[in-house]
């Protein structure tokens, strides 16, 4: 099965995404919440790791040049691109 894919522009920079399963993506939230609070660490390193798929990043990359004020904008798109219409 293959999942769509999207790329973004953000401040110049490409990013490719690639929509999980929606059961891979619900499990995810899950095991991302601690007291039903969803930790955004986590949540945001299973993001990155499983729909970015190019540049393979880490929230750690973020810290790196100019993709700092990247970040928040790619995991904002993330989410919307993921979520159930």
């Amino acid at each position: 099965m293959s999942y769509e894919q999207k790329t973004i522009k953000v401040n110049g920079n490409e990013y490719k995404l690639q929509r999980m399963a929606l059961k891979q993506y619900l499990r995810l939230k899950d095991q991302s919440s601690i007291n039903g609070v969803l930790q955004d660490e986590k949540f945001s390193e299973g993001l990155l790791e499983n729909v970015l798929i190019e540049p393979k990043m880490t929230l750690e990359s973020f810290d790196e040049g100019d993709r700092l004020k990247d970040f928040a904008v790619v995991v904002k798109e993330i989410i919307a691109f993921q979520q159930p219409q």
